[in-house]
């Protein structure tokens, strides 16, 4: 990979593909791979592999600097795309909330009941499988019950877990975002305290890092770092132009589209995080690789990186506080991590959508340009997606 110095660009391209997230990535490497496509890539971060970036630490063990990630997917051809570029070793993530004093597992599941409805807790957990059955239940579908016990578990959970803690992820009462959000939020309704039941559930064994690099490793592929694409485009009739390069070149963009458009409707809400990294000379901080804390005024949850990784030295490990709090647009400080989607936000990005159909070779992909909570295989699926747009019948 080629690594910018300056914004100085020069080549013929055919497509130029602004981040290298996984979407960007992944239809850059197919479009280099499957269709012999020259493509240029501008990152304006100093590194691959986007919100997924990790790295050693001065103490050798493997973090990830943008929030956690574990890559997980009910899809075998996207898991097997993905093996590629990297060998995997499995990994559940498991999860606790300390709840006034107690840490019980997330998701919420009958360890829950046991510990704090231990008075009611067979007949709790009867009404729920009669009601339910075995499986995931949104916590609104426990508030809204017409059982009372049913609906003292659900407003339980919500008032001590869920709300306190979307209040500080989101900054927003849970109401007031969108629904899907809350519905995201379920409660196991067995023993099993897996955070995920996805079929693949896996850390790259090398880190995700060198997964990117692999991916980006191509002849046809250059990489631009430490480049904003707005310090070298130009807006140009009903075209996106890169200086430097052929004027003919399709560019897909994954950033966010109030920026790309210098904010012409207004800013587009994101949450963004705070990451305090501290190293504690023992064996392990805590009992589980997250803790989450609803209850603590600003903090949400502890990440022990050593859980996750595998890693195996004794005697020092490395950990993550997180505090959310409101974006910045135009503050290289912080990054967009999470859209606030609500119908007023989703207007104003309809509205950056419908502007960027006014430039023929731009292509819109990418949690930040869609405006959508990705997860990392649904990224991948989205790339998958504009990928076969582009090059239906190219050869």
């Amino acid at each position: 990979m080629v690594k910018a110095k300056s914004v100085i660009i020069q080549g013929e391209y055919d497509y130029v593909v602004v981040g290298c997230g996984f979407c960007g990535s992944v239809i850059a490497r197919r479009l280099a791979d499957e269709k012999n496509k020259k493509v240029l890539i501008l990152e304006k971060r100093p590194h691959v592999a986007g919100n997924m970036y990790d790295e050693f630490d001065e103490h050798g063990i493997l973090v990830q600097r943008y929030g956690v990630h574990v890559f997980r997917t009910d899809h075998e051809s996207i898991f097997n795309y993905l093996s590629r570029f990297t060998e995997w070793f499995d990994y559940s993530i498991t999860c606790l909330s300390e709840i006034k004093g107690k840490k019980v597992p997330v998701p919420f599941n009958f360890t829950c009941i046991d510990a704090f409805f231990s008075d009611k807790s067979k007949v709790l957990k009867d009404k729920l499988i009669k009601m339910f059955g075995i499986d995931r239940v949104p916590v609104l579908s426990l508030i809204n019950s017409d059982d009372p016990d049913v609906k003292e578990f659900g407003t339980f959970l919500f008032e001590y877990d869920y709300r306190p803690y979307t209040a500080k992820q989101w900054g927003r009462d849970p109401f007031d975002i969108d629904v899907s959000i809350l519905e995201r939020v379920r409660i196991e309704l067995s023993y099993d305290d897996r955070f995920f039941t996805n079929r693949y559930q896996c850390i790259p064994k090398h880190g995700f890092t060198k997964t990117f690099e692999r991916m980006l490793d191509h002849p046809n592929i250059t990489v631009k770092l430490n480049t904003d694409v707005r310090d070298v485009m130009e807006l140009k009739g009903d075209r996106i132009n890169i200086k430097g390069i052929n004027p003919g070149a399709t560019v897909i963009y994954t950033g966010a589209l109030d920026s790309l458009f210098n904010f012409e409707y207004g800013d587009l809400p994101y949450r963004t995080l705070d990451f305090e990294y501290e190293t504690h000379f023992i064996d392990y901080y805590q009992e589980a690789p997250f803790i989450v804390y609803p209850m603590h005024p600003t903090m949400t949850r502890i990440t022990e990186f050593k859980y996750i990784t595998g890693q195996k030295m004794k005697d020092k490990t490395t950990i993550v506080k997180e505090y959310p709090k409101e974006y910045v647009s135009n503050d290289d400080t912080n990054e967009p991590y999470y859209p606030v989607i609500s119908d007023e936000n989703k207007a104003v990005h309809k509205r950056y959508m419908d502007l960027s159909k006014k430039y023929s070779n731009l292509t819109i992909c990418g949690r930040l340009a869609d405006y959508e909570y990705y997860y990392m295989d649904s990224a991948v699926l989205r790339a998958f997606e504009v990928y076969e747009s582009l090059t239906e019948g190219v050869k």
